[in-house]
């Protein structure tokens, strides 16, 4: 029942509404792709199934039968023949052998789309990940097809990702997840802009101003390390301390982020 189930699925599909993405976003829960936006919560279901192989023509069966009758009588047609019969199954095997997974959604509305993916494992590491967005997770993430990654930006900022990037790369026959941490970029002339005017706004006889004049002598210094020292050792108190409403949400995100 269920290989009918699939075979339904593939068969709608056929008629052309395969999706070639070579990559797409989840950003608070939504699916985003070309022009299209799909909310995770409108997707109740994500499975992997296997493509439509393509069939092998009856005219090469007869070609093969016919080759081997002339080589009784026509030895060199019959070869020949016989030499493009079988080149023509062999290149559809291997056509077939390439196929990879399709990773179906069905969607509320009873809509379907599919992606193909050359990689069984990495088919199942993005399903995996589907699914932890399915039960409420809300990290941002980009799924790379092209690449076969999976990128999660906890940072968002604008059109550009910054912050803690976790990259899950899958090439070969390599299984394994390597995770590379990539810190955000600093940009000095933002952060010494948003904490001159926070300074601006914060009594000088408190705690919070002294930690915000040590940031930025390090933003003046352009010293990476004792700025995210830091920010870290007092990174409650861009959220939840008194001065909180004060800070940008530059800054807010982007020591966060460190």
């Amino acid at each position: 029942m269920e290989n009918s189930f699939v075979e339904s699925i593939l068969n709608t599909f056929d008629r052309g509404e395969v999706l070639n993405l070579s990559k797409f976003s989840i950003v608070n829960n939504v699916l985003e792709f070309y022009d299209t936006i799909i909310q995770i919560s409108s997707v109740t279901s994500v499975f992997i199934g296997q493509p439509r192989k393509k069939e092998t023509p009856n005219y090469l069966s007869y070609g093969i039968l016919l080759g081997i009758v002339l080589l009784f009588f026509q030895p060199v047609v019959g070869l020949a023949i016989l030499g493009v019969c079988i080149y023509f199954f062999y290149s559809i095997s291997e056509k077939n052998k390439r196929l990879g997974k399709n990773i179906v959604f069905e969607l509320n509305s009873g809509r379907y789309f599919i992606i193909n993916v050359k990689d069984h494992e990495f088919a199942k590491k993005v399903v995996n990940v589907l699914r932890d967005c399915m039960n409420g997770s809300n990290k941002p993430l980009t799924i790379n097809f092209d690449k076969m990654n999976i990128v999660d930006s906890n940072i968002i900022m604008g059109n550009e990702n910054v912050g803690d990037i976790n990259t899950y790369d899958i090439s070969g026959n390599n299984n394994n997840i390597s995770v590379q941490k990539v810190q955000p970029e600093f940009e000095w002339a933002r952060l010494e802009q948003d904490l001159q005017q926070l300074i601006r706004n914060v009594n000088q006889n408190t705690s919070e101003y002294k930690v915000l004049i040590n940031l930025l002598n390090s933003v003046y210094n352009k010293d990476k390390k004792t700025f995210t020292q830091t920010a870290k050792e007092h990174a409650l108190m861009f959220s939840t301390s008194v001065i909180s409403s004060l800070v940008s949400d530059f800054l807010k995100t982007f020591i966060s982020s460190l």
